[in-house]
């Protein structure tokens, strides 16, 4: 549960696959759709279904166009083309408008909002949570108004993959909660658990500007109270790689994950898969204790350079930041080599040697089963090229599918 250096730029955050790279929304508004900003305008819809502003859009206020049911419809000067929304939160159909006003938020650049021109849509306000019992006061009354709750655990510092994670819960069908929480028992003697970015005022600002039904702000007593004697030990994919190299590491992931689910009682919780070992890690848990949670993998959302956004990337420098894309890079291009021919061992030495000439601290780089995380020699379908290297004081993780 990770939760940009800086923030990603407007509409800069991208889906890459090493040599293609395909846009993905970069803020979302989950009750009206997604929202992607960029230099080109702003894009509204849901999965391959948008409203698209042009940059002259940018001057007005408000727009006003007529949405047909195919989703056809463009402005005079061809800089919007309008589409239904499939999921049936805006059922549109001949002869109904929509008013597009544009709303500026410090930092963020626009969100847009679709209102019926005839009645306002009702927004439905966020429930904060901070103690157990409003937690379980929150939890029936979702419960019972939307028939299940879908589950984004967080530890804050929230950026655009994590807005993606909510997103992509929204797709589940149910209400969306987000948990906030800084769990003490995944970090180990001397790694950043007093260092990591806390900014919870921002973090609820974006939750409730992305749709979020329930937010949890667990303290640590409630998480952990006292006389508490269980811990969750997983073994198969916790064992190796992050499990090596921070003992203790999973145990405090699985725990805490095994609590959020029983507080919460979600139908499905999302995880991304930036973090590959952690999501398989927890898919054994739940499938090993016969939790009845659906655990659904979110893709890695990039930096347009290809870094995996991260909330701890706003600690490296402006060198470092320039040279961070380059695990990314050595990953696609071990990926290549394996394709053409190479095994797993002669294509992970050429990329070590790559990052080590770019000032990385290599900590493991590997090609694993995805789902066992067991070290394989040669390309596979299901393959996955994992790693971890330090940029200065900075730990990044990053992994690539095959194929």
């Amino acid at each position: 549960m990770r939760g940009p250096a800086t923030r990603a730029a407007p509409g800069k955050a991208a889906e890459h696959g090493c040599g293609r790279t395909r846009a993905v929304p970069s803020w979302y508004l989950a009750d009206w759709g997604v929202v992607q900003l960029g230099m080109g305008g702003v894009r509204w819809g849901a999965k391959d279904r948008f409203v698209r502003l042009g940059p002259a859009d940018r001057r007005d206020n408000r727009h006003r166009k007529t949405l047909e049911q195919s989703a056809i419809d463009t402005s005079a000067d061809g800089s919007i083309t309008a589409r239904s929304w499939s999921r049936g939160r805006v059922n549109a159909s001949d002869g109904v408008y929509w008013q597009v006003q544009r709303h500026w938020r410090r930092g963020l650049g626009g969100i847009m909002r679709l209102h019926s021109a005839g009645a306002r849509a009702k927004k439905r306000a966020m429930l904060v949570a901070r103690t157990r019992a409003d937690l379980a006061t929150a939890v029936e009354s979702l419960h019972l108004s939307h028939g299940g709750i879908a589950l984004v655990p967080t530890m804050g510092a929230l950026h655009a993959g994590h807005l993606a994670l909510l997103h992509q819960a929204r797709q589940a069908g149910h209400a969306i909660a987000a948990s906030i929480f800084v769990n003490p028992t995944q970090f180990g003697p001397g790694e950043d658990f007093e260092r990591y970015p806390r900014q919870e005022e921002d973090d609820l600002s974006h939750l409730r500007a992305a749709g979020c039904d329930l937010v949890w702000l667990p303290r640590v007593a409630d998480m952990y109270a006292a006389g508490d004697a269980t811990m969750i030990e997983v073994g198969g994919p916790a064992l190796g790689w992050e499990g090596a190299i921070r003992p203790g590491h999973f145990r405090g992931v699985a725990t805490v994950v095994a609590k959020l689910f029983g507080q919460v009682r979600p139908r499905a919780a999302v995880f991304g898969e930036k973090d590959w070992q952690q999501l398989q890690v927890i898919r054994r848990m739940t499938a090993d204790l016969a939790l009845p949670v659906q655990v659904i993998g979110a893709p890695v959302v990039r930096e347009p350079d290809g870094l995996a956004m991260s909330s701890r990337n706003r600690f490296l420098s402006v060198t470092e930041r320039a040279r961070a894309p380059g695990l990314f890079a050595a990953l696609c291009a071990m990926r290549d080599a394996m394709a053409a021919g190479s095994a797993a061992a002669d294509a992970a030495h050429m990329a070590r040697r790559t990052l080590g000439g770019a000032s990385f601290e290599v900590e493991y780089l590997a090609l694993v089963d995805g789902p066992t995380l067991v070290e394989i020699p040669r390309a596979s379908e299901g393959g996955r090229i994992i790693a971890a290297a330090r940029m200065g004081s900075v730990r990044l993780l990053d992994n690539i599918a095959l194929g």
